[in-house]
């Protein structure tokens, strides 16, 4: 019986210890527990960007692009647009859209619009004064003037284009793509 109450006596004692050493661990563990989300969610991001990285790297890993067929062409690639009535030409991109209507050619893609007409007489009144920019495109003279787009509100430039026959070209948009349009617009019967 002695033996069994000093065994029982031990055990406490060594329970005791134990919970101690025990309850120091864990307060020590959880004074550490802010840490647990933070280091976790870091552990969390770099495995899935582990995962995608390695989705994405098989997939354009069997990307080839001498055998893919493009659906849409390049933006840079320009056809050449000839009026068969009013004698002039120019290039354009092949995204556009040419829609020609009596006097009037419009060239579309999204919101975006250049107009070209044909007109006996062309007025010079603007929304913005101020004088033409007198300018040579092209072996062309042309009068610039600045206005603003009645159908949108933005800027846009009108270019005026004496033809060969007494009438005129004017020539409506704004930006990069009018500007192209502008460089190679001339008249089938003269140099280029």
């Amino acid at each position: 019986m002695v033996k069994e109450s000093i065994k029982k006596a031990i055990q406490r004692r060594t329970w005791s210890r134990t919970s101690k050493i025990s309850a120091d661990k864990v307060r020590r563990f959880v004074k550490k527990l802010p840490l647990v989300p933070f280091v976790g969610g870091y552990v969390v991001v770099i495995v899935f960007g582990a995962v995608m990285l390695s989705i994405l790297w098989n997939t354009f890993s069997k990307y080839d692009p001498a055998n893919t067929v493009s659906a849409t062409p390049d933006v840079m690639t320009e056809t050449t647009y000839i009026s068969p009535t009013e004698g002039y030409q120019f290039s354009y991109p092949t995204l556009w859209q040419v829609t020609e209507s009596g006097d009037m050619l419009l060239l579309r893609n999204g919101s975006h619009r250049i107009g070209i007409y044909t007109e006996s007489t062309v007025s010079t009144e603007t929304l913005i004064p101020s004088a033409p920019v007198i300018e040579h495109i092209n072996n062309l003279n042309t009068q610039r003037y600045r206005d603003y787009d009645p159908a949108t509100g933005g800027i846009m430039d009108r270019v005026v284009i004496k033809r060969p026959d007494g009438r005129y070209n004017e020539l409506r948009g704004y930006g990069p793509v009018f500007e192209r349009i502008l460089q190679s617009f001339h008249f089938a019967d003269s140099s280029n």
